[in-house]
Parts: structure tokens; C-alpha cells; sequence
């Protein structure tokens, strides 16, 4: 293991090289979706009494259920990196920036023959988000960001301009639809997906004509305070990102030989 503590602040430079040698991709398509400050004891699926999830609960015989985890972090980036990374409990407090250096899932799922595809539903300015650093980069065969839909001279922008329109203020659910597109990329990918996901703004989060299944709620830019209404727009806000995104994937993803797994950032 390289010492990549430094004198520095953090470290900044390439990652290892792999410690295990997978020689096979197995499944064609594996996908790991990260979502934004989803709650597990708010989803319907983990028996939250109103019904946030109810495209989940039908398809529940065909899934496994983890129940609640315990996010690695409060913070958006730093749970991300520990994912990436595999950081264990043992590895805290990390003060040599293993995080940052160790060899992370990108190595290993192109150690194993995957194409590697990252799907940024969060940003539409910069590349790196969530401690994602320029060596990370290097992994990645395909980056998207909902930006590419307008910028003329990108692939995304031609592949899919019939999607802008129609998924326009739809922001999860165009990316489960640009992601089961994407698949056909390449015969073995590996997908991370960084939802928006539940962020306040709650209201932000679901279309301005969707219709509010859990009323009062709050109205668009305004603080948070009523506690009723708060909860109200955070459980459509689930309703819409999370049960909608699912419901928007995976009916377009029958007949793929897949995995995926679904977790959230932190709640």
C-alpha cells in the first residue's frame, strides 16, 4: 500500500492499481444508482405508512430489500468517495487519504472488462462533483450531464434531443431513460448513477403540474418552518424521484441481463 499521506491538505494524484484480479464480467449490465437524501423509514417498501413507494411494492417479489443503512457521512461528497473507494470503519478516521488513493470501483469493474459510463443528474457545469477528480476521470468511457442535451457538439445531444422535450422538468426520470439507453453502448457496462434525488428544495424536485398526493405543502422558494407542509413536500418529492424513477427504468430494462443496486447518499 502506498503512503499517500502528504504534507498537504489532501492528496491529489493517481489511485493505486487493483489488489484482486477479476477476470470476468459476468453480468452484462451492472448498475449502482446513488440517490440524494432519501430516507429509508419515509419509503412505503421499508413500511412507512403513506404510500411514498407504490410502484415499488408491486415489484418487491422480483427485488431484495436491505432495509435501512447507515450512510458513511452527512455529506454528499464524502459518502460518495467512501462508496467509490470501498473505505471501511476500520479506515477512520482516514488520515491517509485512502479515499482519495486506494483503487476504486472503476478500476475494478474495468479490471473485469466493463465500460464504464457515469450518469450526473445532479450538475450541469462541472466534471468533477462529489470528490470525483480528473484521475478518476480517466475510467470513465462515458460521461453524461443533462447540460449535454444542449450542447450541440456532444454525442447525448444528438442520441437523444427526442428525450429533451419530453422529459423536460423530469429530471430523474430522463436519466433512468437515458440510462436503459445507454446500455446499448456497449455488451458489459458499469454504470454508477448520481441521482438529484430528494435535495431541498423540495418542490424543485417534481414537475410544477404534478399533481401533490400529500397536501399542504410548501410553495417554491419558500424557507423552511411548517412542519407539516415540509414533510408533505418532501414525501412527494420521494413519490416523484424515487418511485417515479424506478417506475420510469425498470419496465425498459426486461430482458437485460443485469444487476442493480440502489442506495442513497445519506438521508
Amino acid at each position: 500500500m502506498t503512503d499517500c499521506a502528504l504534507l498537504d491538505d489532501t492528496y491529489e494524484g493517481p489511485r493505486e492499481e487493483p489488489v484482486l484480479d477479476p477476470r470476468t464480467a459476468a453480468v452484462k449490465h451492472v448498475i449502482l444508482v446513488v440517490d440524494e437524501s432519501v430516507r429509508a423509514d419515509y419509503l412505503s417498501i421499508n413500511g412507512f405508512p403513506r404510500p411514498t413507494t407504490p410502484y415499488l411494492k408491486t415489484v418487491e417479489g422480483k427485488t431484495l430489500n436491505y432495509g435501512a443503512a447507515l450512510a458513511g457521512s452527512g455529506c454528499s461528497a464524502y459518502s460518495h468517495v467512501i462508496m467509490r473507494s470501498g473505505l471501511q470503519p476500520r479506515d477512520v478516521p482516514d488520515t491517509t487519504f485512502l479515499e482519495l488513493c486506494a483503487a476504486d470501483v472503476f478500476q475494478y469493474a474495468q479490471a473485469a472488462g466493463y465500460r464504464l459510463q457515469y450518469l450526473d443528474g445532479q450538475v450541469s457545469s462541472i466534471r468533477t462533483n462529489n470528490m470525483l477528480t480528473h484521475y478518476d476521470e480517466q475510467h470513465i468511457d462515458w460521461f453524461y450531464q443533462h447540460s449535454d442535451l444542449h450542447r450541440p457538439d456532444t454525442e447525448a445531444a444528438v442520441k437523444f434531443a427526442s428525450l429533451r422535450e419530453a422529459y423536460a422538468e423530469r429530471g430523474d426520470a430522463l436519466l433512468a431513460r437515458i440510462l436503459s439507453e445507454s446500455l446499448d453502448r456497449g455488451s458489459h457496462t458499469f454504470s454508477l448513477v448520481v441521482k438529484a434525488g430528494a435535495h431541498f428544495h423540495y418542490e424543485d424536485r417534481y414537475p410544477r403540474d404534478a399533481p401533490r398526493v400529500f397536501a399542504p405543502t410548501l410553495v417554491r422558494d419558500e424557507p423552511l418552518g411548517d412542519r407539516e407542509r415540509t414533510v408533505n413536500s418532501y414525501l412527494n418529492a420521494l413519490r416523484w424521484t424515487v418511485d417515479g424513477f424506478f417506475a420510469e427504468l425498470l419496465p425498459a430494462l426486461d430482458g437485460r441481463d443485469y444487476v442493480l443496486i440502489y442506495t442513497s447518499d445519506h438521508g
